[in-house]
C-alpha cells in the first residue's frame, strides 16, 4: 500500500472521549469547628451562641444536641439548620449541659452523610457555695507561724475564681511574709507584733472574673502576744498541694500542673552575717550582695497595704527573712524557672508544669531553707486522661466493590485501665441495631470494622465512641466509593510497521469527575509529562490523540521509533499503564533487526545469561588446560619459521594451533623437525595436524621420530 493511501486511511481513524457525566459530585462532611472537646464558661443571664461549621458538597446542613437529644426550639434553646449557629437566650443553669452538633450532606441519589462534632460543656460560672459572713479570732505569739481559713463549708465554685485578703477593707499586699494559696487560706511564715489585727479584722473575699462577683466571707482578729526576743525560727512545711492522705495530685493530660508548698520559720540577717563571716572571702562577698538585695527587696510593701492611705513603713523589718524554696524533680535535678515548660512564682511557693504530659508523672520535692535548718515536702503529680487515639478512625476511599476497613484504636494514660471496646454508629445509628454480618464484620475486640464489597449505597460515615473513667472520644471517617479508571480507547499492543505507516499511539481514560486523570509517557527510559512526548509523537494534549507518521522519516529514524511506549494513565487513588510494542516489518530475503526490548527486566536478564556463557567457556579452557598440563614438548622447524605443540599422549589425529612466529620455546623435551619433512605456512596461524607413529595404544610416541613416519597436514587454514 503507498505510503499517502496509508496515511489518508489512518487519519479516518476518530477518537472518543468517554467520559462519565457525574452531577452526582460528592465530598462528605468534615468538622471545622468544634475542633476539641471543651468547657464553656458564661455569666448567668447572657445569651450564649454555639457555632457548627463543616465542610463537604453539597453544604451540609446542621443538627444539635444536648445530652444526647435533639434539641428543640423551647423558647430558650434554638439553632439555625443552615448556618449551625446554636442560641441559648438569657442562660441559666436549666441550659447547662453537654452539646454537640452532626453535619449532613445528602446528594443527588438521596444518600446522605453525617458527622458529629466533639461536646461543649456550657456552664454558668458563679460560686455556690462560697464563704460565710462570721467572725473569729486568732491568737498567736510573735514570730510563730499562723494561718487563717475563708470558712468552715467546703467552697463550690464553677469558672475562674481567686481569692484575696483585705484588712479593714484595704486589700492585703503580698510579699514573702505571707502567701494565699489554692483554696484561699491564708499564711504567716512568721507573725509580727505589728501585724496585730486586735483592733480590725482579716477578711478572705472570693471573686468570679466571668460573674463580675465578689463576697466576703470569715472576718478574723489577729492578736498578736510581743515576745521578749526572736532569735530564728528553722523552717517547717505548714502546707502543700498534697491533702492528708492522697496518695497523688491527678490533673488532666495537657492542662498546666499547680504544685504548692509553704515554710514557716525565719532568719535574722545578724545570723546570716556571722555565717558569712565563717565563710572564704569571695564566697562571703557574694552572699552579702545577695542578701543586701533582698534586704533591698523587703523595703517593698507589706502588711498591712491599704486600698485607701499610706504604707504603714513600721510594719517592715529588714532583719527578718523566710526561708528560701528550691525544687527538685524525681532524679533530684534542680528545677530553673523559665525552662523547659515549669514556672516558678510567688517566692517559689509556686510551681507550674504547662501542657502536662505522661512523662511528668513523678514526684517532686519543694526545700526550705535558712540559716536554722532545713525541711522539704514531697508531691507526685498522677497525669490521667480521657482515650488517646491509638489508631484513630479516618475516612477512606475505595473502588466500587472492594472491601473498606476502619479502625478504631485508643489508650488510657498509662499504668490505667484500657477504655472500653468501640461503640459503632454509621451517620448517626448504632450500628448493633442495623448490624448485618453480610455487610459488616468486625474484629480486634471490635476496634476493626470491615465494610464487605461496597457499593454506592454503603456511601456515608462511620463513628466510633471510646469511653474510660476520664471521658469520651468520638471519631469520624466518612466511606467515599470511587469509579476506578476505565481505558475508553487504546491502539494494538503490537504493531508492525513500514515506512509510510502510521503508528497508533492514542489512549484515552476515563475516571470519577472528583479524582481526574492526567499522562505520562516512557519510552526509552526517558519519562515525558504534560504536551512532551516522544520523538516523533505527535500529540494532542486535549483530544489526547497520539500517533507516529512514518512517511518522512529516514531510515536511522526508522530505527530510532522501534520499542515499547508506555502510557502512564493515574489519577490520585490509582494509576494504569497501558504497553505499545513497535517493530520494523522483516523485509523480504533478509532478517529482521532484533530490536532490543524496552523492559529493563529483559536487558538485565540477556547481560546475566552472556555473562554466565562466558564464564562457562573460561571454566572449560581452564579444565582442559590443567589436563594438559606436563604432557606438551615443542617441536620447531630447524629454520624457526613455525613450532608446534605436541602431546605425549595425544590420541591419534589430535589437532594442535600453531604459536605466533615470535614465540620462543625452551621446552626441555624440545626437538627439531627437519623441513622436508614439515609443511610450513607463513602467511596465517592455522589449525595442524601431526600424523606421527603411534604405540600399541593408539597414542604418538614421545617425540622419537623419523623423518618417514612423521608428516604435517594443513587443516582448514
Amino acid at each position: 500500500m503507498a505510503g499517502g493511501t496509508r496515511l489518508a486511511s489512518t487519519l479516518l481513524l476518530s477518537v472518543f472521549l468517554f467520559v462519565r457525566a457525574q452531577d452526582d459530585t460528592y465530598e462528605p462532611p468534615k468538622i471545622v469547628e468544634p475542633a476539641a472537646a471543651r468547657q464553656e464558661f458564661h455569666k448567668g443571664g447572657e445569651d450564649v451562641t454555639l457555632q457548627c461549621r463543616a465542610s463537604g458538597q453539597p453544604v451540609p446542613i446542621y443538627e444539635w444536641y444536648r445530652n444526647g437529644a435533639l434539641v428543640e426550639d423551647n423558647g430558650y434553646i434554638s439553632y439555625n439548620p443552615p448556618s449551625g449557629i446554636l442560641t441559648i437566650r438569657s442562660l441559666t443553669t436549666r441550659e447547662e449541659g453537654f452539646y454537640n452538633c452532626r453535619a449532613r450532606n445528602t446528594f443527588p441519589n438521596g444518600l446522605s452523610a453525617v458527622v458529629i462534632s466533639p461536646k461543649i460543656e456550657v456552664i454558668v460560672a458563679r460560686i455556690v457555695r462560697g464563704v460565710r459572713s462570721e467572725q473569729g479570732t486568732v491568737t498567736v505569739t510573735e514570730g510563730n507561724y499562723v494561718f487563717m481559713t475563708c470558712g468552715d463549708t467546703p467552697l463550690e465554685y464553677y469558672g475562674p475564681t481567686t481569692f484575696e485578703w483585705l484588712y479593714d477593707f484595704g486589700r492585703l499586699g503580698r510579699d514573702d511574709q505571707i502567701f494565699i494559696d489554692i483554696k484561699g487560706e491564708l499564711h504567716f511564715a512568721y507573725v509580727m507584733h505589728t501585724d496585730d489585727g486586735s483592733e480590725g479584722y482579716y477578711t478572705c473575699s472570693m471573686h468570679n472574673s466571668i460573674q463580675g462577683l465578689s463576697i466576703d466571707g470569715r472576718q478574723t482578729s489577729l492578736v498578736v502576744i510581743q515576745a521578749d526576743s526572736m532569735s530564728g525560727v528553722e523552717p517547717t512545711l505548714q502546707f502543700s498541694s498534697k491533702m492528708a492522705g492522697q496518695a497523688a495530685l491527678t490533673f488532666e493530660r495537657n492542662t498546666e500542673g499547680w504544685l504548692e508548698c509553704f515554710f514557716s520559720g525565719y532568719a535574722l540577717k545578724t545570723q546570716r552575717r556571722r555565717v558569712l563571716e565563717a565563710l572564704p572571702e569571695t564566697e562571703a562577698a557574694n552572699g552579702s550582695e545577695r542578701y543586701a538585695a533582698e534586704e533591698q527587696q523587703m523595703k517593698s510593701a507589706r502588711l498591712p497595704d491599704l486600698a485607701m492611705g499610706d504604707q504603714d513603713e513600721s510594719a517592715t523589718d529588714p532583719d527578718i527573712e523566710v526561708p528560701t524554696i528550691e525544687w527538685q524533680d524525681n532524679a533530684g535535678n534542680t528545677i530553673v524557672s523559665g525552662t523547659d515548660r515549669y514556672t516558678i512564682e510567688s517566692h517559689g511557693r509556686v510551681l507550674k508544669i504547662a501542657r502536662l504530659e505522661e512523662a511528668d508523672e513523678q514526684t517532686y520535692t519543694c526545700i526550705g531553707r535558712n540559716t536554722m535548718g532545713t525541711a522539704e515536702g514531697r508531691m507526685t503529680i498522677n497525669v490521667t486522661t480521657s482515650p488517646v487515639w491509638v489508631k484513630p478512625l479516618q475516612s477512606t476511599t475505595v473502588p466500587r466493590g472492594q472491601d473498606a476497613v476502619f479502625h478504631c484504636q485508643a489508650r488510657s494514660a498509662a499504668g490505667e485501665v484500657a477504655p472500653d471496646p468501640p461503640r459503632w454508629f454509621k451517620n448517626g445509628h448504632r450500628l448493633d441495631v442495623m448490624y448485618d454480618s453480610n455487610k459488616f464484620e468486625f474484629s480486634d475486640k471490635l476496634r476493626e470494622l470491615r465494610v464487605k464489597s461496597v457499593h454506592d449505597t454503603d456511601v456515608g460515615c462511620f463513628h466510633c465512641y471510646v469511653s474510660n473513667s476520664e471521658g469520651e472520644e468520638v471519631g469520624n471517617g466518612c466511606l467515599t466509593i470511587f469509579l476506578p479508571i476505565r481505558i475508553a480507547a487504546k491502539p494494538p499492543a503490537k504493531q508492525t510497521i513500514e515506512k509510510g505507516d502510521i503508528v497508533n499511539l492514542t489512549v484515552v481514560a476515563t475516571a470519577d469527575k472528583l479524582y481526574p486523570v492526567a499522562y505520562k509517557w516512557h519510552f526509552n527510559d526517558i519519562t515525558y509529562e504534560g504536551v512532551s512526548a516522544p520523538p516523533h509523537v505527535i500529540y494532542d494534549i486535549n483530544t489526547k490523540q497520539a500517533y507516529i507518521n512514518t512517511s518522512d522519516l529516514t531510515d536511522q529514524q526508522m530505527r530510532d521509533i522501534r520499542g515499547v511506549y508506555r502510557r502512564e494513565v493515574y489519577c490520585e487513588l490509582e494509576t494504569v499503564f497501558v504497553d505499545v510494542d513497535v517493530k520494523l516489518k522483516v523485509q523480504e530475503g533478509l532478517p529482521e533487526i532484533p530490536v532490543a526490548s524496552a523492559d529493563p527486566h529483559v536487558v538485565v536478564i540477556a547481560v546475566l545469561g552472556a555473562v554466565g556463557g562466558i564464564l562457562i567457556l573460561v571454566i572449560v579452557l581452564l579444565v582442559v588446560l590443567y589436563k594438559m598440563k606436563g604432557k606438551l614438548a615443542c617441536i620447531r622447524s630447524p629454520n624457526g619459521r613455525a613450532s608446534y605443540a605436541v602431546s605425549h599422549e595425544a590420541p591419534v589425529r589430535p589437532t594442535y594451533t600453531v604459536p605466533p612466529e615470535d614465540d620462543v620455546y625452551s621446552d626441555p623435551h624440545y626437538s627439531e623437525i627437519p623441513d622436508d619433512t614439515l609443511a610450513v605456512y607463513e602467511e596465517c596461524h592455522t589449525y595442524l595436524e601431526l600424523l606421527a607413529d603411534t604405540d600399541e595404544d593408539g597414542y604418538l610416541r614421545p617425540l622419537d621420530y623419523s623423518p618417514e613416519t612423521t608428516a604435517v597436514e594443513e587443516v582448514n587454514c
